[in-house]
């Protein structure tokens, strides 16, 4: 019976990435810092609870969190600190997902035999003595893939309160960085401003 349960959600939960995955990389239009503010703006009086539940979705699908933060930048530019939190919230829900669920619903194998290469590469780096601080400044990097180091965490069985730790204090450097450009165009977005192009991650 449980082995059912467990292939059923992975089945739900694979359908979700890959649609999330798909509409990502189809229609980044619909992605845009920008767009996604303009989206959830027309609902003034429930802004602060419909981010919360994008950035809850957003982490469920593994769609990258750079754009999320900055449309919340945008969105409420009086409110960073609402917007670090809600950010956060979502970004270490999307961490905890990768540490547990590949094991849970035993798609480790494949993952392994797909990505070998780098991901013993990677494996290799967090082992060692100064793993987890390495996991910190992968997570603080712009240009990293913090999904992919939570997966090899996760399968290192590094001790999730360690792992938690560092990705969350690595997330909040840079995502304190994203939320500070948000909101410094949010407040000028009047002036006609554009957002820059910020790499997703």
């Amino acid at each position: 019976m449980l082995s059912r349960v467990r292939q059923f959600g992975l089945l739900v939960w694979l359908a979700l990435v890959v649609l999330g995955s798909g509409l990502y990389v189809t229609n980044p239009e619909l992605f845009r810092a920008e767009r996604i503010a303009e989206q959830l703006r027309q609902y003034a009086g429930f802004v602060l609870i419909l981010y919360l539940l994008a950035s809850i979705t957003r982490a469920v699908f593994l769609i990258p969190s750079t754009p999320f933060v900055l449309a919340g930048g945008l969105l409420m530019p009086h409110q960073p600190g609402a917007v670090l939190v809600i950010s956060m919230t979502g970004i270490l829900l999307s961490a905890t997902l990768l540490y547990y669920l590949p094991t849970l619903f035993g798609i480790s194998d494949y993952v392994e035999r797909r990505f070998e290469k780098s991901l013993t590469r990677m494996r290799d780096l967090l082992a060692g003595r100064w793993g987890v601080t390495l996991l910190f400044l992968w997570s603080a990097f712009p240009f990293t893939p913090t999904d992919a180091a939570c997966y090899v965490a996760g399968s290192l069985r590094i001790p999730f309160r360690k792992y938690l730790t560092a990705v969350c204090l690595g997330e909040f450097v840079i995502c304190s960085i994203y939320v500070y450009v948000g909101t410094s165009f949010g407040r000028l977005m009047q002036t006609g401003n554009v957002i820059p192009n910020v790499p997703a991650r």
